[in-house]
């Protein structure tokens, strides 16, 4: 047995097909190195629910025990199989139609707009400094043009380059902007984007 390299780059739409092909409608694959797991059969066009489930009363108190999309309300379950596994990072979890994944756009301002938001231990002299509004987290701009909220982002990291401590976050009104408005307003921490026609992301 031996490992070919293939020098052929294979998307994540076709990794996909493959890991269902393989598992038989299921599978699992990586994007930039973290495990997403794959399901096939899931009906199409069709508003599916999605629910989560708190731990309970505990150390864990706080989290979610588990996350699901319900496919058929009145069926009961006959059994439980581990297909894969789910990597979070950047602290999201998602489930999506892998089609709508080609309309999504992560970091591209869809209406040229962007918010530049900062907070930390040097947030209040920051602010007063740079005559920043304070918002529901931290300080900063809101529906700024594109260009103009780049420039903020400059003036901020110019007074941490001279030891103020500040975190800055921008934020282009993408879709990610989009989901993470909902996230940040729900009491659940969720959120749903449709993309396309009848294609939809749930965080």
């Amino acid at each position: 047995m031996q490992l070919v390299v293939n020098h052929q780059r294979v998307s994540h739409r076709e990794r996909v097909a493959l890991a269902l092909a393989h598992g038989g409608g299921v599978g699992q694959i990586q994007i930039a190195g973290v495990w997403a797991s794959v399901c096939g059969g899931v009906p199409p066009d069709q508003d599916l629910p999605v629910f989560a489930e708190p731990m309970p009363p505990g150390p864990d108190q706080g989290r979610w025990r588990r996350i699901y999309v319900e496919i058929d309300a009145d069926a009961k379950v006959a059994s439980s199989e581990i297909i894969g596994w789910a990597g979070v990072d950047w602290a999201r979890l998602m489930f999506a139609d892998v089609d709508a994944l080609g309309d999504w756009r992560h970091n591209v301002a869809l209406d040229g707009r962007a918010d530049c938001v900062f907070w930390g231990r040097d947030e209040e002299p920051v602010a007063q400094a740079l005559e920043a509004p304070r918002l529901d987290h931290g300080f900063g701009w809101l529906n700024l043009a594109i260009g103009h909220a780049q420039e903020r982002v400059s003036t901020i990291e110019d007074a941490r380059m001279n030891g103020w401590k500040v975190a800055i976050d921008f934020r282009p009104h993408s879709h990610h902007w989009q989901l993470m408005q909902q996230v940040r307003a729900s009491t659940s921490e969720s959120g749903t984007v449709e993309l396309g026609v009848s294609k939809r992301v749930d965080s």
